[in-house]
């Protein structure tokens, strides 16, 4: 299976690209839409995390990956466009994510995880010795759920579970990639996903600290 994974991910950038560097470009343009005062950056910054969430589901889960194991797959590309679609349905409604980084420890921690998944996630796998085409990159779901999940710490009010649920689910699907798949980064994945729950839904006032 470990092996298999590994061969679709090559298969799958052959085919698509240029859009791992475009996805990376989009992301930095997150970032600086983050520390900007633009009217309109959280819509901006909340469609394009829409656009990653749906293009997951419906290009990666569904025409790429379905014959790894179908069901699982098969729900995946149902549940990852629903949140893509709960993304760009909050991009243009009243209740759209405030985001901002500041001087508190879990905002920087959120940029950090942002970092992470975009630069460290893949230099990690490499390390370990999986490396670009034929290991996962920024764009595809796990450095995507961290990505999500390191916004999702900057934002400045409750983070509701329905936004939070599926992002948190896949991170613990990161038990499958690492004792089944052999993606050893994906440790990282269970990490942050734990993390961003207790920060956010532990009742502690620990966000503005």
């Amino acid at each position: 299976m470990s092996e298999k994974f590994f061969n679709l991910m090559g298969n799958y950038h052959n085919k698509v690209e240029p859009m791992p560097y475009i996805f990376i470009i989009l992301a930095l343009l997150i970032i600086w839409f983050l520390f900007s005062k633009h009217e309109y950056k959280n819509s901006i910054i909340t469609s394009i995390l829409g656009l990653f969430w749906c293009w997951n589901g419906l290009v990666l889960f569904t025409m790429h990956s379905a014959y790894l194991a179908p069901i699982t797959y098969a729900i995946q590309g149902i549940l990852f466009p629903l949140q893509g679609i709960i993304f760009l349905y909050l991009a243009t409604s009243s209740k759209n994510l405030n985001y901002q980084v500041n001087n508190s420890f879990v905002s920087k921690l959120g940029f950090f995880m942002m970092f992470f998944a975009l630069f460290l996630y893949p230099i990690t796998g490499n390390i370990l010795g999986h490396s670009y085409p034929n290991a996962p990159v920024f764009g595809e779901p796990c450095p995507l759920t961290i990505f999500t999940l390191g916004l999702f710490l900057t934002v400045t009010h409750k983070v509701s579970y329905k936004i939070y649920i599926i992002p948190f689910l896949w991170s613990l699907m990161g038990f499958v990639a690492v004792f089944k798949l052999k993606v050893m980064t994906d440790i990282f994945e269970i990490i942050f996903g734990l993390l961003s729950f207790y920060i956010l839904f532990s009742g502690k006032n620990i966000r503005e600290k």
